[in-house]
């Protein structure tokens, strides 16, 4: 594709880059004499025409909604059009330099600097989603620092378009890495999907590796939706622990989980407040304040140790000051705040380090096993039974696997480090302990397994401590259908739970030639070969391929997790003449095809064919069969043709034909085909129109009269 001279008013300078979904261009606007960035987007291939006028309409719309934007942190979206079939966005021209480039180990940037554009970020999205726009491609490549250490988000407007990362319809395409888990499942979103992305995009920022990686697409959607990525502060010692647990808030798997705003997030990142967790509660990072809120005298706490070294880094790697554009020298190392009288929940990693080391060494930790063991002897019953003992879950320690829209092909979950088990849920009481009580599970329609925080309920019965304040997640699932609830203990003992939600695995579909669009049971998924698309699993489906010029291939699939291939047919040709009285044009729909007495090549099937001749006024359809190898001559059966003369008095008026402007009289022997006719006259100096109807038959001549008062 050669780079264009033109898109709409703009005059394209160069190529700034490519990619997958299009092209961005630095191109000049003339009416305002700035230069603005022109974002292409590549049509989706194998759409039909119907389809693809209406992706060109939704991204149109999307972009203008997107358009509204106006932020600071937000790349300012102009204009949005079509240019010959090229649909495009001029926005914002800036430079800078996108966070990818701080994503790799050896590149990443101090923590507190790191916190500070995350919080940005926050800000920015938080007024997106208050306007109810929701991004869903957050990612490092549309984080954008500029010149002056401030952070822009890139990409509005584009993320529903069909050719990005997640389709309306749920088919996924492309690197799953950064989405949530709704999002992988196709479910509705809202901003706190866009949070998800933000967290996953902050773990890498902090220890230069996504927080869910895999060999396969597969791979990675199931460990976003089932496991838990290392904490951050156990990957990179250099994150301060209530960073690290912002960021597992922030990649909660569920959404009433997260940080409901981006204003939540923001908070927690500059310290103004905790951010409450199932867990715990998360120890603000007071790392970025606002410049307000610091005091001189104020206890501070570095992020370099007692030798000159970033805490947790090797010897030689220095951390950069965090309010200075990366690359500049000469900074003191950036310090923090603690409030003023209160005790910090970290003083440092400095200091944290070092009690790490004090509660590493033999004694200490052989003193504190020894206290555990006796406390336990002390209160433990002097007998216990298998039916007094907590928890019955998996004797393996391992939560159960359950499918979802990630499930694996053959029914494994890949290999991988471990998740971390939950303690087991209480099945009986324990002698002396606290009351319990018990709550009845049930499902519609029943005979569902149980799941309680990643633990498989042995039966149907929730045993809980009688205060219990924690929310949990039970999961219901059979062999077709799986829902999942957060559940509070309140007054209610019996909870049923609708299984509605079908499991779904990704079925692989391929065709030769590629580009054909896939159907399932009869409706578009708008992809197209090769792709992976979400299938129930239970009951047979039929999977539909289309490409044009080849013959339409239906296949009934049962079990998803097997891969589909097809090898599609062309359509066999025919050849269609049509023979008429006078010339007529062809039309297919709305498609021209060729003319009267010419021999027009068209697919083997049925046709309606429209032969069309303006001047008569005719416009008549015909049914065409064409067969392989063989040449379709359809009866016409045009209509004759007549004449009509119209006369005026005066002669300064206008003639219409069905409302179409013939001219001034007189019209001599007008040909037209046989039929009824509206013929009108309009005397021009007053307006004064007179009408009637005519009929004209085959080899027959009309005369009409009008006379008007001057």
């Amino acid at each position: 594709m050669k780079t264009p001279k033109t898109l709409g008013r703009y005059r394209i300078l160069g190529e700034i880059s490519r990619g997958a979904m299009g092209r961005v261009y630095l191109a000049h606007d003339p009416h305002i004499d700035r230069r603005v960035a022109i974002k292409t987007i590549h049509p989706v291939d194998g759409l039909s025409e119907a389809d693809a006028q209406e992706n060109r309409l939704r991204f149109i719309r999307e972009a203008q909604a997107a358009g509204r934007l106006q932020n600071p942190g937000i790349v300012t979206i102009y204009d949005v059009g079509v240019h010959e079939g090229t649909s495009f966005i001029a926005m914002e021209y800036i430079e800078g330099e996108t966070l990818e480039a701080f994503t790799r180990p050896g590149s990443l940037l101090p923590v507190t600097h790191v916190a500070d554009l995350m919080a940005q970020a926050c800000d920015a999205l938080d007024y997106a989603h208050q306007e109810k726009v929701v991004h869903r491609d957050i990612k490092p490549a549309n984080l954008m620092i500029l010149k002056n250490g401030k952070l822009k988000i890139t990409d509005f407007g584009l993320a529903k378009n069909p050719s990005t990362s997640l389709t309306q319809d749920g088919t996924l395409m492309g690197t799953p890495n950064y989405m949530s888990p709704e999002q992988i499942m196709g479910r509705p979103l809202d901003g706190r999907s866009d949070l998800f992305s933000l967290g996953a995009v902050l773990y890498e920022m902090l220890t230069g590796n996504k927080p869910f990686t895999g060999e396969s697409v597969t791979t990675i959607i199931y460990r976003i939706i089932h496991e838990e990525p290392q904490l951050p502060s156990l990957a990179m010692p250099s994150v301060p622990e209530s960073l690290s647990r912002v960021v597992a808030k922030a990649l909660d798997k569920q959404p009433g989980n997260r940080f409901q705003t981006g204003r939540e997030f923001a908070d927690a990142l500059r310290g103004r407040k905790a951010a409450t967790m199932m867990v715990g509660a998360v120890t603000p990072v007071s790392g970025l304040p606002d410049s307000d809120e610091m005091a001189d005298g104020e206890e501070r706490w570095s992020a370099h140790d007692d030798h000159g070294q970033a805490a947790g880094m090797g010897s030689g790697q220095r951390v950069q000051q965090s309010g200075a554009t990366r690359g500049s020298g000469g900074a003191r190392p950036t310090t923090i705040p603690v409030a003023r009288g209160a005790r910090p929940a970290r003083a440092s990693v400095a200091v944290a380090q070092e009690r790490e080391g004090w509660l590493r060494r033999p004694w200490v930790q052989f003193g504190f096993i020894g206290m555990v063991t006796a406390a336990v002897i002390v209160l433990l019953p002097a007998r216990t039974t298998d039916q007094d003992r907590w928890g019955r879950g998996g004797d393996d320690g391992t939560p159960p696997f359950y499918t979802t829209a990630a499930i694996l092909a053959g029914g494994a979950a890949p290999a991988g480090p471990a998740k971390q088990v939950p303690p087991p849920l209480p099945t009986a009481a324990v002698p002396g302990a606290l009351p319990t009580v018990s709550v009845a599970l049930a499902s519609d329609p029943p005979g569902a397994k149980f799941y309680v925080d990643d633990r498989e309920l042995a039966g149907a019965d929730l045993v809980l401590p009688e205060d219990d304040k924690v929310k949990h997640t039970i999961v219901a699932e059979n062999d077709c259908f799986i829902e999942t609830i957060d559940f509070n203990l309140g007054k209610n003992r019996n909870v049923t739970i609708p299984l509605k939600t079908p499991k779904v695995a990704p079925l692989s579909v391929t065709s030769s030639p590629p580009g054909a669009q896939i159907l399932l049971d009869g409706k578009t998924t708008r992809s197209v070969t090769p792709s992976e698309i979400p299938v129930s699993l239970c009951g047979t489906h039929a999977i539909g391929l289309r490409l044009a010029g080849y013959l339409d291939v239906t296949r009934s699939v049962e079990d998803p997790r097997s891969a589909l291939s097809v090898k599609l047919e062309p359509i066999p040709k025919g050849h269609l003449e049509v023979a008429s009285p006078y010339p007529v044009t062809l039309y297919e729909g709305s498609a021209k095809i060729g003319e009267s007495g010419q021999r027009i090549q068209l697919t083997a099937g049925e046709h309606t064919i429209r032969m069309v001749n303006e001047a008569l006024f005719v416009d008549r359809p015909v049914k065409v069969t064409v067969k392989a190898n063989a040449v379709a001559r359809p009866d016409a059966s045009l209509p004759g043709t007549g004449t009509l003369t119209v006369l005026a008095s005066p002669g300064n008026c206008t003639i219409f034909v069905q409302d179409r402007e013939v001219g001034a009289p007189p019209i001599n022997d007008l040909p037209l085909a046989e039929g009824s006719y509206k013929v009108k006259a309009v005397y021009v100096p007053t307006g004064e129109s007179k009408e009637m109807t005519v009929t004209i038959t085959a080899g027959g001549s009309k005369r009409v009269p009008f006379r008007f008062n001057p």
